[in-house]
C-alpha cells in the first residue's frame, strides 16, 4: 500500500511536470504517457559519416618540414619584432624562390608551393651530375621525412608526362625515383666515405664580425657546439672553419648570420671626450674599454660613405647586446674621470735628501679583489722603507714565539715519562717536605704513593734530531732577534712646514669661482676627513700616476677591539646585542656630467646619491641624501716607514633636495599663540594627525623641484633584496640654478657602515662592495669636526689622531 501510494503521488507530480509539454506541442512524442516518456532512450545516435571530399594539399615552409631542430634554431635566434637593427648586412634567405621562367605547367598555389619545396632539396646539391652514396641516402631520407606519399606522387605527376606504374610505388620508391629519374643524378658506385657524412666549410668574416663571434666568452661559437658542429679559427684570425654534417653546417650558418644581423651598431660622437683624454693622459685609447665591455670601436674617416665625418672623433661601434653598449658608455666616462671640482696632490715623507731616498724602494702590490677594473691589469707598486727592524704587535710576537722552530722541534718526552709527569706533583712542590701531613693523607687516599710525593727527577736531555742535519735553530733565532721585537715604533712626525702645506691646499677652494654649482643657500659646511690606505704607483717613480686603495689587511681587527657598539654592558639590552645588527646599509650612486652634450658640461659638479636601505634592502628615500660635490681637495701622504698611508680630504657639498620645508616653531613660541592660531598651525602642520590622515604619501614630495630625479626613481628598480633584478637608468636630468643638466651614471657601491666615537673622534668603519667593476674593500674614515670647524688647530688635532692610529697598527 505504501508503495502504491508513493507511485500514485509520483505519477501526479510527473503529470504536473509534463502538462506543459502535452498541451504545448503537437508532436507524436508528447502524446505518450509521462512514464513512457521517462523510460524512452534518448541517447543520440552518431551522425552517419559522410564521405570526405578530396581536399587541397597543405604546403608548409620547407624549413618546418625538413627538420624540427632547424626550426627550433630559427625560432631561438630569430629577430624579435621590437628589435631595430642598424646593420647593413643583408639577410640570408635559405628558402629562396628557385622557380624558373621555363618549367612544367603548374596550376594552383598549392602545387606551386609543393613544386618549389621539393626542388629546393635538389638545388642543395649545387646542380651536380653525380652524387655519392651518402648524399643519395641523405636526399632520399629528407624527401621521406619532409613530404607525404601523396605529395611526392603529385610532384611526379607534375614532372612526368606519363605516370604508368608509379601509383603502386611506396614512399621510399617514389623518393628514389625522383632523385635518379627526374633529377637525373647518378649515384657513385664507390663505398660510402666518411667525408660524405662530415664536411668542412670555411667562412671568412670582417674584423668586426669576428669580434662578435668571440664576444661573451664565445657565446655564438658555444651555440654552434650544441648542434655538434666543430669550430676552428683560421690561423690569420679572419674566419672560421665549420666541420659537421650538411644539415648541421646549414643550421650553423643560419645561427651565425641571424646573430650578426641582431648585433647593435651605431656611431658615437667622442670629439669632446677625445680632447679631454689627450689633455689628461696625452693619448686617447679605447682598447681598455673595448676589452672590458667587448664592444668593437672603429674610428670613421671622411669619405663618400660618411660625408658628415670631419676632423675625426666619430667612432662606429658594434656589440652583441645593447647592455654592452650602455656599459661601454659608462666605463668610458669612468676611465676619463675628468673632474674640475677636485684638486689632488702627493707628499712623500722621508724623501727630502738623497740619503733618505736610498732607503726607499718600490715593492709589487697584489690585491686584485679590492681594486677597481681600471687598476687590475696594471703592475702596481708601493713605496716602502728598507729597514732591519720589523715591528710586530705584542700578541703576534707571542704567537710567533709559541710556534717558533725551537719550540716546535723540542723533543717530546716519551710515553712513560709523560705518564710519570702526569701523576707527579707540580714543579712548585719541588721539596716534598713543604707538604703538610693533611695534604699527604689526602694524596694517599687519591692513590699516590710515597715515591710519587718525592721531588721530580731531572729529565734526561734528548738529542735534537735536526742537529744531525746541521740546522742550528739557536743561531737563527739569535740572528733574527734584532729584527723582530715588540717595542712600539717611534711616532710619525710631520714637520710644521709639511702640515702647513697640506692645510693650505685642503682649504683652498678658489677654483670654484669659474665653475657651476647649486645656490649658496644650499651649500653645506666643509669638513675634514682622513682615510687609511695604501698609495699605489703605476711605475717605480714618485712622479708617476698613482691610485689610492683603502683596503688594509687585518685593519678591522684593530678597530673592532676598540668596540663599536655603544651600549651599557650592565643593561638588559647587552644580552640582545648579538641579535641586533648595528650596521647601516647604504647605496652610493655616482654621476658625472654627460660630456657628449658639449665641453661646457665639465664645469658642473659630480653628483652622489646616498640612499639608505631598510630592513628589506629596499631604498628609504625619506632618509636619503642627493648631494653635489662642489669642491674636493685631497692630499695623499705616503708614509714609507709605516704600515699604511694616509689620505686627507676636505669636501664641500651641496643639497639638490630640501630647503623648502618651514622650520617648526619652538615650544615657547607655540605657547604664545592664540587658540585660533594653534588650530591653523595644526591644520597646516604636516606632522599633525589631521594632516597625516588627509594627505597622500610624502615619498616623492621633496622631489617637486627636481622632476628629473623623480623620473629617475620612478623608472629605476633599486631592490637589493635579491628577489628582483636591479636596474639603474643610465641617464639623469638635474636642475641646477635653472639649467637642466644631463648626467651619466658611473658607479654603484653597496656600503655596510658602522660608526663609533673613539677618544672623542667619530670613526666610520665601512665594508664597500663595488661589484665586478668596483671591487670589494674595507674603508676606515676618521671624521673631523661636524660643526664645520676647518681651522688649522682642528686640522692638526685630526692629523695627529690619525697618525697615532697608524703608529699603533
Amino acid at each position: 500500500m505504501l508503495y502504491r501510494g508513493f507511485s500514485n503521488k509520483l505519477i501526479r507530480i510527473r503529470d504536473l511536470k509534463y502538462s506543459a509539454k502535452l498541451y504545448s506541442s503537437s508532436s507524436p512524442r508528447n502524446s505518450l504517457s509521462p512514464i513512457l516518456d521517462e523510460l524512452q532512450d534518448r541517447t543520440k545516435l552518431a551522425p552517419q559519416r559522410e564521405k570526405l571530399h578530396e581536399r587541397d594539399i597543405l604546403v608548409i615552409n620547407p624549413y618546418r618540414l625538413e627538420d624540427a631542430k632547424l626550426k627550433r634554431l630559427h625560432d631561438q635566434h630569430a629577430i624579435s619584432p621590437n628589435h631595430s637593427s642598424q646593420t647593413g648586412i643583408s639577410n640570408w634567405n635559405l628558402l629562396q624562390d628557385h622557380s624558373q621562367n621555363t618549367g612544367p605547367d603548374i596550376n594552383g598555389d598549392a602545387n606551386l608551393g609543393l613544386f618549389q619545396s621539393i626542388e629546393s632539396i635538389n638545388l642543395q646539391t649545387s646542380l651536380k651530375d653525380e652524387i655519392s652514396k651518402g648524399e643519395y641516402m641523405a636526399m632520399t631520407n629528407k624527401l621521406c621525412k619532409s613530404f607525404s606519399r601523396k605529395q611526392l606522387f603529385k610532384y611526379v605527376q607534375i614532372r612526368c608526362s606519363s605516370s604508368t606504374g608509379i601509383s603502386k610505388k611506396t614512399k621510399k620508391q617514389l623518393s628514389e625515383f625522383i632523385v635518379t629519374s627526374i633529377w637525373n643524378l647518378k649515384v657513385s658506385e664507390s663505398n660510402i666515405d666518411f667525408t660524405d657524412l662530415r664536411k668542412k666549410k670555411t667562412l671568412e668574416f670582417p674584423i668586426q664580425d669576428m669580434h662578435l663571434l668571440l664576444s661573451n666568452n664565445g657565446e655564438i661559437i658555444k651555440s654552434l657546439l650544441k648542434i655538434n658542429v666543430q669550430v676552428s679559427i683560421l690561423p690569420d684570425g679572419k674566419g672560421i672553419t665549420l666541420t659537421g654534417g650538411p644539415d648541421q653546417i646549414q643550421a650553423a650558418e643560419l645561427i651565425i648570420n641571424i646573430r650578426i644581423q641582431r648585433a647593435f651598431k651605431g656611431t658615437f660622437d667622442l670629439k669632446v671626450i677625445k680632447s679631454l683624454f689627450e689633455e689628461k693622459f696625452g693619448k686617447f685609447d679605447l682598447d681598455v674599454v673595448s676589452k672590458t665591455t667587448e664592444v668593437f670601436f672603429k674610428e670613421l674617416e671622411a669619405s663618400s660613405d660618411h660625408p658628415g665625418v670631419s676632423n675625426g672623433g666619430i667612432y662606429q661601434f658594434i656589440a652583441l647586446t645593447n647592455e654592452q653598449v650602455r656599459r661601454a658608455n659608462r666605463l668610458l666616462l669612468w676611465l676619463l674621470d675628468y673632474n674640475t671640482h677636485r684638486s689632488e696632490k702627493l707628499l712623500v715623507i722621508g724623501s727630502k735628501n738623497e740619503a733618505e731616498k736610498e732607503d726607499l724602494h718600490f715593492f709589487p702590490y697584489r690585491d686584485q679583489d679590492s681594486l677597481s677594473w681600471l687598476s687590475r691589469e696594471k703592475n702596481l707598486v708601493r713605496l716602502k722603507k728598507d729597514t732591519d727592524e720589523i715591528y710586530v704587535n705584542e700578541n703576534i710576537a707571542k704567537e710567533l714565539e709559541r710556534y717558533s722552530d725551537s719550540n716546535l722541534l723540542r723533543q717530546v718526552p716519551k710515553y712513560d715519562t709523560a705518564i710519570t709527569n702526569a701523576k707527579s706533583l707540580p714543579t712548585s712542590y719541588g721539596n716534598s717536605e713543604q707538604i703538610d701531613e693533611n695534604t699527604r693523607a689526602l694524596l694517599r687516599e687519591l692513590g699516590l704513593h710515597e715515591e710519587d710525593l718525592s721531588p721530580p727527577k731531572e729529565m734526561k736531555k734528548e738529542v735534537d734530531p735536526f742537529s744531525l742535519l746541521g740546522h742550528d735553530i739557536a743561531a737563527d733565532q739569535h740572528k733574527n732577534e734584532h729584527k723582530i721585537h715588540s717595542v712600539e715604533p717611534a711616532p710619525i712626525e710631520l714637520s710644521s712646514d709639511e702640515r702647513e702645506l697640506i692645510y693650505k691646499h685642503l682649504t683652498d677652494f678658489s677654483y670654484r669661482g669659474n665653475l657651476y654649482g647649486v645656490e649658496a643657500s644650499k651649500i653645506n659646511d666643509p669638513i675634514f676627513t682622513t682615510t687609511l690606505g695604501t698609495i699605489l704607483f703605476e711605475e717605480a717613480d714618485e712622479q708617476a700616476n698613482f691610485t689610492f686603495n683603502s683596503n688594509i689587511a687585518f685593519i678591522n681587527d684593530h678597530f673592532l677591539k676598540k668596540g663599536f657598539l655603544d651600549y651599557d654592558k650592565n643593561s638588559s639590552a647587552s644580552s640582545n646585542a648579538q641579535l641586533t645588527d648595528p650596521h647601516d646599509y647604504l647605496i652610493k650612486l655616482k654621476f658625472l656630467p654627460l660630456l657628449i652634450e658639449g665641453k661646457n658640461q665639465i664645469k658642473y659638479p659630480p653628483i652622489e646619491f646616498h640612499i639608505k636601505l631598510n630592513e628589506s634592502n629596499k631604498p628609504d628615500l625619506e632618509q636619503s641624501h642627493m648631494l653635489t660635490v662642489e669642491g674636493e681637495n685631497n692630499y695623499y701622504v705616503s708614509l714609507p716607514a709605516s704600515k699604511v698611508d694616509l689620505k686627507v680630504s676636505c669636501q664641500i657639498t651641496g643639497d639638490l633636495i630640501g630647503g623648502e620645508e618651514d622650520e617648526s616653531l619652538s615650544a615657547s613660541n607655540e605657547a604664545d599663540l592664540t587658540e585660533v592660531q594653534q588650530e591653523e598651525l595644526s591644520e597646516n602642520d604636516p606632522f599633525s594627525l589631521k594632516s597625516i590622515l588627509n594627505s597622500t604619501s610624502s615619498k616623492f614630495k621633496k622631489f617637486n623641484n627636481q622632476p628629473g630625479i623623480k623620473k629617475f626613481f620612478d623608472s629605476a628598480a633599486l631592490d637589493f633584496s635579491g628577489y628582483k633584478k636591479t636596474f639603474i637608468p643610465p641617464n639623469l636630468e638635474v636642475n641646477i640654478n635653472g639649467e637642466t643638466v644631463k648626467y651619466q651614471h658611473i658607479s654603484t657601491y653597496h656600503r655596510r657602515t658602522i660608526e663609533s666615537e673613539i677618544q672623542g673622534r667619530v670613526v666610520e668603519f665601512n665594508v664597500v662592495e663595488g661589484g665586478s667593476y668596483g671591487g670589494r674593500k674595507i674603508e676606515i674614515n676618521i671624521i673631523g669636526d661636524l660643526e664645520g670647524d676647518i681651522s688649522e688647530a682642528s686640522f692638526n688635532e685630526l692629523l695627529g689622531y690619525s697618525t697615532d692610529i697608524i703608529r699603533k697598527l
